[in-house]
């Protein structure tokens, strides 16, 4: 492995550009996971639970269209 050069300007800047590249995109917006209150209704379940599923399947479908760095 090669030593990073901080004290180089131009090495260091380049090291963060290619390392902000590798870092993958999300192609929609993911939706904050958080708990449910506790007497929540099975509607209210069922909608959280889509929202999760729709959210890992965002997440999983990003991370496999990602090349490696």
């Amino acid at each position: 492995m090669i030593a990073i050069d901080i004290e180089n300007p131009t090495v260091l800047r380049r090291t963060l550009e290619d390392l902000e590249k590798a870092i993958p995109t999300l192609g929609g917006s993911a939706i904050p996971i958080v708990g449910l209150e506790p007497n929540a209704t099975a509607e209210v379940v069922e909608i959280k639970l889509g929202e999760i599923i729709a959210t890992v399947n965002l997440l999983i479908s990003t991370l496999n269209n990602e090349k490696p760095i």
